[in-house]
């Protein structure tokens, strides 16, 4: 089978049949931070509508939109820390498909204001750790959602 390429979205042209459905930006990197003992951190998919070719055509929910997210742990007490990361639903039941460092993750249907454990880790003191992590909103799912990083 002959290998093909594919065309660089700024040659497509909006068209009465596909115009509405180009989204030249399905793409999302985040950066974020827990440090143990502050704040927890907060990371929310699904809540920034990619927007389309044509003016005011939104991708609502984010579908198809895929986040890249770097995220750092760092724990700067003198103790080992336990640290998870969860998923948590924010506008209905919801469930999350995810590479964490490469490692395929899924979670159960979780209702809203339910959660579910995406990864643990065990910070020794002083230790960072960067995680990164890749997912999707999925279909039949309610976003968004956001990923928790708190202690256990």
């Amino acid at each position: 089978m002959p290998q093909r390429t594919p065309r660089d979205i700024a040659s497509y042209a909006a068209s009465p049949l596909l115009g509405h459905w180009h989204y030249p930006q399905p793409y999302r990197e985040i950066k974020s931070r827990y440090v143990v003992g502050q704040d927890w951190t907060f990371i929310t998919i699904g809540d920034q509508p990619a927007a389309g070719l044509v003016v005011g055509d939104v991708l609502e929910g984010s579908y198809g939109v895929l986040y890249d997210i770097d995220l750092e742990l760092k724990n700067e007490s003198g103790d080992t820390a336990q640290v998870v990361i969860l998923l948590e639903p924010a506008g209905g039941p919801a469930r999350g498909a995810l590479l964490v460092d490469g490692r395929p993750v899924e979670t159960t249907l979780l209702r809203n204001n339910g959660e579910g454990a995406v990864a643990r880790y065990t910070l020794a003191p002083g230790e960072v750790r960067r995680v990164d992590i890749q997912t999707m909103p999925q279909g039949g799912s309610y976003y968004p959602v956001r990923l928790v990083a708190r202690p256990i």
